[in-house]
Formats: structure tokens, C-alpha cells, sequence
């Protein structure tokens, strides 16, 4: 009898065993593993996307590696060096691209697997930029976690030059690099999902990566006392990849205000509390920066002016030498923190992110709205104080 009811009970429970009813042939689709948009001299929006080429050339999955130096297939699409498939398509705008790009790929085109957008900063510095992002997030598929970067140049020269020259899989590459160089602090960490949120409450302002195509041949840059106190585009540095990440594009009411370099960026992050840590020179002498506690941004009145005020709180190692300078370390580090702020306070971009303190002093968004922050936030006083503790190394 016993044996009759778990065999009664196992037969009800079959029909909840379903399988995949909604289910994805990999066959039947076009795979985007980047998204560049440009503008062309006429003014249209030129859509491209990297894709895995489903003819062997790629070595996404455990193909051989092709490649043919960014030759025609003959339809339309190009090869990049790396083996994956360029494909453009222009229109009036976004939409009308998309559109002809899915009419003319000959797979159903997905976008649930980006992991980059690029746009160029043509684009970024104009008044499209904003209602260019709103139309990526109506696609539906736009995967909102892929990395949003700025291109110096042509952005997809900058997707057609990207390889894996470290493994072999582009996807998985991608996803390597950028938290990486986000572990390091010389970009920002700037998803599309979260770039798109920041300026559409406009509490804030974003930061996004700035990338460049080193060219082939130009002259090597020179060398700065700190080399990472540039941007991409001017690194002083040999290598077999041609794309350079480094420092942040800054926005101001939704566009393209100006530029941060990598040192820049990091001290930005060290301010809004989004640091790991990273080497740092006093002199010739180099120490390991490390957060030691949440940085305290706060907002507060000296009679009619707002003052901006930052407490960051780090642990500086080093081996340490008898004349060990705290003192001299806490000034640099506090005079260039204060550099940042006054630099994107002069750009008209809240990055640092002062903006949420004030705006939970309204009760309303119609509040929020009329307190006219962009004008306090550019005449607001800054203060930075910096609390150290120095420990030897070992």
C-alpha cells in the first residue's frame, strides 16, 4: 500500500517536470558581444556590433583563432583582427539603425550578452547623448550591466580592435580586464544601467570610462612623474593591444562636460568611497594607499554660501625609513583631493555625488527641483581633510 502511494504521488508530480518551453537556439541568433555608436558627417547615427562568427574564425567556445586584419566578407560586415564579425548599419537615429541592422543580419540579432557599449565622444559632448541612452534601454534586450565607455575617436575602430591577447575568449576577456582596471581605480565603474539611473533623477552627475586606439604609428608619448596622470590616448607604453582604458569622461546636465585623468579618477574614488587601493609616490618615495574607513561627504551653511565638506579616511603602507613624513603625506594627498573636487566643481559635474545630501532635505521632488542645486553646487566652498595612519610594511 505503501508502495502504491509514492507511485500515485510520483504521478502527480510528473506534469510539473516541464522542460525548456522557451528555450534559445544558439544557431538561431547573432550574438553582440560590443556596441559602438557614431555619427557620420551627414549627421546619422552609424549602429556597429561585434559578433561571434559562427564560421569557425572565432575562438569564442573553443574555436580556432582567425582573423583577417579587418577585410570585407563581402556582405556587408567586416572581420576584426581578433576573428569576430563588425557589422554597421546606419539610420536618422538609433532606432531607425537598429532596425536595418536587425532587417539584414541573418540571425535574429540579441543583445542580452553585451558586455561594452561604446559611444564616441561626438556624441557625448552634444545634446543627444541622454535621449541616445533612453533609446538603448527601450531595446529591451540591452544588457544594463555591460560597461559604458567613451571613445576619444571612432568607436568602432575601438570594438574592431579589441582581442583577447590574454586567453582566448572575448566575452570572458572583457569581463577580466574592466573589473581590473575598476579594482585599480583608473576608471570608474560606470554600467549603462547605472549611468542611465544617475542621470535621470539628476541628483548627481556620472563619471564613464574614456578609452583610445593607440595608433600604429604614432610617436610614443613622453612619460609624466606620475605616467598615470594622463588619459587614453597618451600612455607611454608598448603593447600588442591598441585600446587604452584609462581616466573618466565627467557629465554636466547630460552631456560631455571634460575629462579626468587615471590619477584623477582615483582620487574622485577615494572621495566618494568607491576605493580599494592603489600605489601612490610622495616624492620617490611610494607608499600603498588603502581605504581605512567610508568616506564622509557632508553638506553644510557658512551664512548664504553651502559648503562642501569630505572626510576620507586612509592607511598608508610602507616600509618604513626613520624620516617617514606623515605629515608632508597627509598634505599632498589633502591638497590633491582638493584639486579633483575643484576641478569638477569648475566642469559643473557632481560626480562626487554632494547632490544626495541635499536632496534629502526636501520633502517633495517639486522641493528638490526648486532649490536650483546646480547654482549652489557651483559657487559651494570645499574643504577635504584626509585622516591617516601610516603602519610598516610586513
Amino acid at each position: 500500500m505503501r508502495r502504491l502511494c509514492i507511485a500515485a504521488l510520483l504521478a502527480l508530480l510528473l506534469p510539473l517536470l516541464s522542460g525548456c518551453t522557451d528555450g534559445m537556439e544558439l544557431e538561431e541568433h547573432a550574438f553582440a558581444l560590443a556596441m559602438a555608436v557614431d555619427r557620420t558627417p551627414a549627421g546619422q547615427i552609424r549602429l556597429s556590433v561585434q559578433l561571434l562568427s559562427g564560421g569557425g574564425a572565432t575562438d569564442e567556445g573553443g574555436g580556432q583563432s582567425g582573423g583577417s586584419g579587418g577585410e570585407s566578407d563581402g556582405g556587408g560586415a567586416k572581420l576584426s583582427q581578433n576573428g569576430y564579425l563588425i557589422v554597421s548599419a546606419t539610420g536618422e537615429d538609433y532606432p531607425h539603425a537598429l532596425s536595418l541592422m536587425t532587417a539584414s543580419v541573418p540571425r535574429k540579432l540579441s543583445l542580452s550578452h553585451l558586455r561594452v557599449v561604446v559611444i564616441s565622444e561626438e556624441i557625448a559632448r552634444t545634446d543627444a547623448f541622454y535621449p541616445l541612452l533612453m533609446q538603448l534601454q527601450a531595446s529591451c534586450e540591452a544588457e544594463e550591466s555591460a560597461y559604458l565607455v567613451i571613445s576619444q575617436g571612432d568607436a568602432r575602430e575601438l570594438i574592431a580592435s579589441q582581442r583577447p591577447y590574454i586567453g582566448s575568449r572575448l566575452s570572458r576577456y572583457l569581463e577580466t580586464m574592466f573589473a581590473y582596471y575598476d579594482s585599480l581605480g583608473y576608471i570608474p565603474s560606470s554600467r549603462l544601467g547605472d549611468v542611465m539611473r544617475t542621470m535621470t533623477v539628476r541628483v548627481g552627475d556620472p563619471a564613464v570610462i574614456y578609452a583610445a586606439v593607440q595608433e600604429e604609428d604614432a610617436p610614443q608619448a613622453q612619460a609624466k612623474a606620475n605616467p598615470l596622470d594622463a588619459m587614453a590616448g597618451e600612455l607611454p607604453r608598448e603593447s600588442v593591444g591598441r585600446v587604452e582604458y584609462m581616466g573618466a569622461a565627467v557629465f554636466s546636465d547630460r552631456r560631455m562636460a571634460g575629462l579626468l585623468t587615471g590619477a584623477q579618477v582615483q582620487l574622485l574614488r577615494m572621495l566618494a568611497g568607491a576605493f580599494d587601493q592603489c600605489p601612490y609616490f610622495l616624492a620617490d618615495e611610494e607608499y600603498t594607499l588603502r581605504q581605512a574607513g567610508r568616506s564622509r561627504l557632508s553638506l553644510s551653511q557658512d551664512g548664504s554660501r553651502a559648503v562642501l565638506s569630505a572626510q576620507v579616511y586612509l592607511e598608508a603602507e610602507k616600509t618604513l625609513p626613520a624620516d617617514a613624513d606623515e605629515q608632508a603625506l597627509r598634505a599632498q594627498l589633502e591638497s590633491e583631493l582638493l584639486a579633483v573636487l575643484q576641478r569638477v566643481q569648475q566642469l559643473g559635474s557632481d560626480c562626487a555625488g554632494f547632490g544626495r545630501l541635499a536632496v534629502r532635505r526636501c520633502a517633495t521632488i517639486e522641493a528638490w527641483e526648486a532649490t536650483d542645486w546646480k547654482s549652489i553646487y557651483a559657487s559651494a566652498g570645499l574643504q577635504v581633510s584626509v585622516n591617516l595612519r601610516l603602519v610598516e610594511k610586513g
